[in-house]
């Protein structure tokens, strides 16, 4: 029988001027760097202004050109695609 709902790896909510993000618990604890990475990558990225992590698996984000879903979606892919290559 299939487990019940995994935890999303990241959770997005809008606030007033950037966005909440949470990351899985384990993310932060069995792939600092790779989580280092995703930030580095994020900030680059156009319409991403500022990431500032505030916590283990706590971010805050600003891309003011940017949605809830575009954000989650960019964020829940790359990690996705990079997350099997840091083993």
């Amino acid at each position: 029988m299939a487990e019940a709902a995994e935890e999303p790896l990241v959770t997005v909510v809008a606030e007033v001027d950037c966005f909440d993000v949470g990351l899985r618990a384990n993310l932060a604890k069995d792939h600092p760097a790779l989580v280092d990475r995703m930030i580095a990558e994020l900030t680059d990225r156009d319409g991403a202004t500022s990431v500032y992590r505030y916590g283990p698996e706590a971010l805050v984000v600003d891309a003011p050109d940017w949605d809830e879903t575009r954000l989650k979606l960019w964020l829940t892919l790359w990690l996705q695609r990079n997350l099997h290559t840091d083993d």
